[in-house]
């Protein structure tokens, strides 16, 4: 896959109408490759039923006994009202409620309960 995208890359940089060609061969190829595909001898599949996933939008619902992998990140929540302001120097900062910690990264106060922190993003080590 390197070595056909590096030979795409350089038929864009040669010229324009080289990278037009590229891409318009496939047109006329009895293999419907393209010429950076033809470098590397990549083979194109069309695989039986594809079309029908396309117009469908999806593969459809798992089959039974099939458990979904985990999500990629897990989910933030971001509080309903804006962060406190900053305290200006030589003040004493708010007293934090029984439920909060403070943040490593920041120093504001988040709810216990958070995986990151609202204000700054961080993750909160419990």
């Amino acid at each position: 896959m390197f070595v056909r995208g590096l030979v795409g890359i350089a038929f864009e940089l040669v010229s324009g109408i080289a990278s037009l060609v590229d891409d318009l061969w496939m047109l006329w190829d009895k293999n419907a490759q393209t010429l950076h595909d033809k470098v590397v001898n990549s083979v194109v599949v069309k695989a039986n039923g594809s079309e029908k996933i396309v117009e469908s939008g999806g593969v459809g619902a798992l089959p039974a006994g099939v458990t979904p992998p985990p999500p990629y990140a897990p989910p933030v929540s971001f509080p309903a009202s804006p962060p406190p302001t900053p305290q200006p120097p030589g003040t004493s900062p708010p007293t934090r409620q029984a439920d909060e910690i403070y943040c490593h990264s920041c120093g504001q106060a988040v709810k216990a309960g958070s995986q990151f922190c609202p204000h700054c993003g961080a993750s909160i080590a419990g």
